[in-house]
């Protein structure tokens, strides 16, 4: 198979249909050229992170390819690292001889298990390999402990937390009526998580480098300071790239990240470089975590907005199909917002430096405001957000289950983020903050319970005497009237309230058990006070104590939605 350069050097030319694979193929996937029966070339998806300098500020896109040296440097490698071979050459380190938790980190979380021969599939290798030589070398003059102890991963979020934050919150930009129109949007998912977790581990590659490789001599120091510029300016490069991005909830923890894993790394990173080089990169470094941040705080704004304005009027590329939950169940919202602030408090040492001085996090109580930190200011903020969108949603549910399903449907949601915010230590709010909302939420509860306080009452007779009968006709309706059983109607106004309510839903089992010992309770006070002025209202009934009342409303069943 011919493969010619083209006439800029860049790309190679293949026929039509390898183009074509290699252009649709996944991140993962491998790519073997076969012609005639023989195998010609393997070769990862490799993704460029060159930024890719638009008006518009979008991600990097395309994939870069190996010129022809580069492709049987690759398929060496691939040889060498599992043959019995000692050279050490680049990119031919032996894996099962290094015994180096830097490059096994980096081999080990590479797409394919079989790509042994990049150490790096998110950058061309060409910007690694002054770096990677470097390395060998410690590696043959007997550095390799050195290497071992270096704390790989200690400044960024392991793979796991990584892939957790950003699965959790996957859906929340449709939730919010969130259009995503641009089709490097759309391939976002597709290819983001990848790319955000190959960037941390480059990032700390040349981080863990770089904290062996200064502490040597002069000469090292420049050796280190000319290697390490290419695979940080791509690195700066890349992050600034991602903070261009039209911003929407779901890409704020791939930049939160980032942010982290950069701020941490920012002294090594510096101390890697010497004269001009040390100071262009300390500009550049500051003015990439800036860029993070402007985005960072973007995206908490938009946020808001959306979540307050749900519902309501929607604004440019927002489309809002408002969803009521039924039985007054937990909004899809809040379920995301639950997960969100939990996601949000793990970057709190980030976000309290990202957010400091904003005033557009601040909530409505100026007082309370002051004694958070900004990230508490945020949280508030956003649920207070969040609280005027549920009572503009629970409005819909008057025509349905009237008072009682309104409230229940406000208290489910509020308590869902209650129990958010007790989860974590790592979000101070302050305590009159967290009391006026556990306010809020007793005030719910006692608005349901009053319904069912409603229900006992109407049902049983007054103490009024009757008015005298005008004629012997009228007075024995009302004898008959007397004398007929008061406490069955009481029963079946109660057991057709509970046959209603079993289909509502509590969200929390704790709240949902509450809840039914509140309803017995009010069931068996207005039972009780009945039965203290008429005692011999029950003879005859089937339920002639309170818990066979209980027992035939079938009260233990509401709520199970």
């Amino acid at each position: 198979m011919s493969r010619p350069k083209s006439s800029t050097g860049e790309f190679k030319v293949r026929t039509k249909l390898a183009t074509i694979v290699e252009e649709q193929a996944h991140p993962s996937c491998k790519i073997l050229f076969v012609h005639g029966g023989k195998e010609l070339s393997t070769r990862p998806r490799l993704i460029n992170i060159r930024a890719a300098r638009n008006e518009n500020g979008e991600i990097p896109r395309a994939a870069w390819r190996l010129d022809d040296e580069e492709v049987e440097e690759e398929c060496r490698c691939s040889a060498l690292s599992s043959s019995s071979s000692s050279t050490a050459s680049y990119g031919a380190l032996k894996l099962e001889k290094l015994d180096n938790p830097v490059i096994e980190k980096l081999e080990s979380s590479s797409p394919s298990s079989a790509d042994h021969g990049s150490l790096l599939t998110l950058m061309a290798p060409a910007s690694l390999v002054a770096l990677n030589e470097m390395v060998n070398e410690m590696i043959l003059a007997g550095m390799s402990p050195e290497l071992r102890r270096a704390p790989f991963g200690a400044g960024c979020d392991d793979d796991g937390q990584v892939r957790r934050s950003l699965h959790a919150i996957i859906g929340i930009d449709a939730a919010l009526g969130l259009e995503w129109r641009n089709l490097e949007e759309v391939h976002w998912r597709g290819y983001m998580e990848y790319k955000t977790t190959r960037w941390l581990h480059t990032l700390e590659y040349v981080r863990c480098v770089a904290a062996v490789m200064h502490r040597g001599g002069q000469a090292r120091a420049r050796a280190l300071s000319a290697a390490a510029e290419k695979p940080v300016e791509t690195l700066l490069e890349f992050a600034t790239a991602v903070s261009r991005v039209s911003g929407s909830p779901e890409k704020l923890f791939h930049m939160l990240h980032m942010h982290k894993a950069l701020a941490h790394a920012a002294p090594l990173l510096l101390a890697a470089f010497i004269g001009d080089a040390k100071e262009r990169f300390a500009g550049e470094l500051e003015r990439t975590l800036a860029s993070l941040g402007v985005a960072v705080r973007g995206i908490l704004s938009k946020t808001k907005a959306l979540i307050h304005s749900y519902g309501g009027s929607p604004g440019q590329n927002v489309v809002v199909v408002v969803v009521v939950p039924d039985g007054g169940g937990i909004h899809v919202v809040t379920s995301y917002l639950a997960r969100y602030v939990e996601l949000l408090a793990q970057h709190a040492a980030s976000l309290n430096v990202i957010l400091a001085g904003d005033v557009d996090v601040d909530d409505d109580d100026g007082s309370q405001s002051q004694m958070m930190s900004p990230l508490g200011r945020l949280v508030a903020g956003v649920i207070g957000s969040l609280g005027v969108m549920l009572r503009r949603t629970a409005e819909l549910y008057e025509t349905e289950g009237g008072e009682g399903l309104r409230h229940l449907f406000l208290l489910n949601n509020e308590h869902a983020i209650l129990q958010a915010i007790e989860t974590t230590t790592l979000l101070p709010l302050a305590a009159e903050w967290t009391q006026a909302y556990r306010h809020g939420i007793e005030q719910h509860k006692q608005g349901y319970i009053q319904t069912w306080a409603a229900v006992a009452t109407s049902c049983l007779p007054r103490d009024d005497p009757p008015p005298p009968p005008t004629s012997a006709k009228k007075a024995g309706f009302l004898r008959r009237r007397r004398r007929s059983p008061p406490l069955r109607e009481f029963a079946a106004s109660l057991e057709e309230t509970s046959v209603e309510q079993m289909q509502w839903k509590a969200a929390s089992p704790h709240l949902r058990d509450e809840l039914r010992r509140a309803v017995k309770e009010c069931v068996a006070q207005a039972y009780s006070e009945f039965m203290d002025k008429h005692p011999t209202s029950n003879a005859g009934e089937e339920f002639a104590t309170v818990d066979d009342l209980i027992l035939r409303c079938q009260i233990d069943q509401i709520l199970e939605g």
